[in-house]
């Protein structure tokens, strides 16, 4: 194995281990030393926040989980690290009740303050993703410990797919992600 192709999977199991929230079960699974996914380009960023093209997307994907997700093998969204949502004030209000066993892959939880400071984190970033959130966001709030409220700037119909995207992925605030330097 070339040592650009093992830097790039040493990488992605890092990032696997540091970034994502998922649904964690009650009962710890044992501990998994090392993940492969193979890709045939390119990673250009493994940050959300800054992450915009199509492979990399393709890995946060699979190493990371968003409020809404298109349910495998269809173009039908579904609810993911959120358990239902809300659509209120014509559709300038989303509100997105989590499911309450998320965790990161440290064990902390995943609360609707990690998504918010995620949200603001692109929206102040400005990175090549972020008018995915800029455009449309008007503000985020945290409701309580397990509810996230998106008020919009204007009603987007198709929002609920914006939210399966990776800059509005969840991240740990234990991470400190820096950007890639060529």
């Amino acid at each position: 194995m070339n040592r650009k192709l093992l830097l790039v999977f040493v990488s992605l199991a890092v990032a696997a281990v540091l970034l994502g929230c998922a649904q964690q079960p009650a009962k710890p699974k044992p501990k998994v030393k090392t993940i492969t996914i193979g890709v045939t380009d390119k990673i250009t960023e493994l940050d959300p926040a800054n992450a915009y093209d199509f492979y990399t997307w393709e890995v946060l994907n699979n190493i990371m989980g968003g409020l809404m997700r298109y349910k495998p093998g269809t173009t039908e969204l579904e609810p993911f690290l959120a358990k239902s949502y809300e659509v209120k004030e014509n559709g300038l209000v989303y509100i997105f009740y989590l499911r309450k066993d998320l965790k990161f892959a440290d064990g902390t939880s995943c609360t609707a303050k990690d998504v918010v400071r995620s949200i603001k984190r692109v929206m102040k970033i400005s990175g090549d993703p972020s008018w995915l959130v800029n455009d449309f966001v008007k503000d985020v709030v945290a409701v309580d410990d397990y509810t996230v409220k998106f008020i919009l700037k204007k009603p987007a119909s198709y929002f609920l797919a914006l939210v399966a995207t990776p800059p509005i992925l969840p991240s740990s605030s234990k991470v400190q992600i820096r950007k890639h330097r060529s």
